[in-house]
């Protein structure tokens, strides 16, 4: 009977370990907060827009949190809804560009964006863009420019961080080269066919003209950029070495 019973203990034991190395995350997590008092009307949805035109919408919560769980795979735009009006989040690049898309190329990923603040339009003089961001409740130790809750300490420039450290792997995971942040990921493959947001179908699409904000609108700009590509955090390497350990 004891040999049974220790048969039985490691059969499942073996089961656990097998259904573990199996599991794979779809989908990665963006979150963020607007900040309401930049806005005449505060945003009560924020929705995001897939390559296919597939839609994705989260509420906004009173404090201004949301939270958006993708499906990794695509790529997405995100808009925020004020008065029934979907304005898009723009993110400034070191490149220049105001980007308004980003992939999800894996699961596990959490993306924190920060405080989301209105804009009538982008600064005269750009985006400062910074590679290098004080941490989420750091504000008041933040040194002179710095960017620091999305405006330069001491000159009060608009700023937005673009080093991607505000991803992490959910739960704090150890995946990647980062002790949980998750790893730069290559480009996913070439977009579709997409000219004056439709595809060939004539179905609203995310590429081409659409992956750069018009200057010169209302935009939604957050403090930290989402990587051009999301992911890292399921990579099927890692899982084996964390097995083999």
């Amino acid at each position: 009977m004891r040999h049974i019973l220790m048969m039985a203990g490691l059969v499942l034991v073996m089961a656990t370990g097998c259904a573990k190395t199996g599991t794979t995350d779809t989908t990665s997590t963006v979150q963020g907060k607007f900040a309401l008092s930049s806005y005449a009307s505060a945003p009560t949805a924020v929705v995001a827009l897939d390559e296919k035109g597939a839609k994705l919408q989260a509420m906004v919560a009173a404090d201004g949190a949301f939270s958006l769980s993708l499906e990794k795979g695509h790529k997405y735009s995100l808009r925020a809804v004020v008065s029934a009006v979907e304005e898009p989040l723009v993110f400034p690049r070191t490149s220049g560009k105001l980007d308004t898309t980003f992939r999800v190329v894996g699961g596990a990923a959490v993306v924190q964006l920060g405080n989301v603040r209105h804009f009538d339009s982008a600064p005269a003089t750009g985006f400062v863009v910074m590679s290098g961001q004080v941490a989420p409740g750091t504000t008041a130790n933040g040194e002179v420019g710095e960017c620091v809750d999305g405006f330069v300490k001491g000159s009060g420039a608009p700023c937005a961080d673009d080093d991607g450290k505000e991803v992490t792997c959910e739960g704090g995971g150890e995946e990647g080269d980062n002790e949980g942040e998750a790893k730069a990921e290559t480009d996913p493959g070439p977009d579709i066919q997409c000219n004056n947001g439709l595809d060939p179908n004539g179905q609203p699409c995310v590429g081409g003209d659409q992956d750069t904000a018009d200057p010169q609108a209302d935009m939604s700009v957050p403090e930290h950029n989402p990587p051009d590509a999301v992911g890292g955090c399921d990579d099927g390497d890692n899982v084996e070495e964390n097995v083999e350990e």
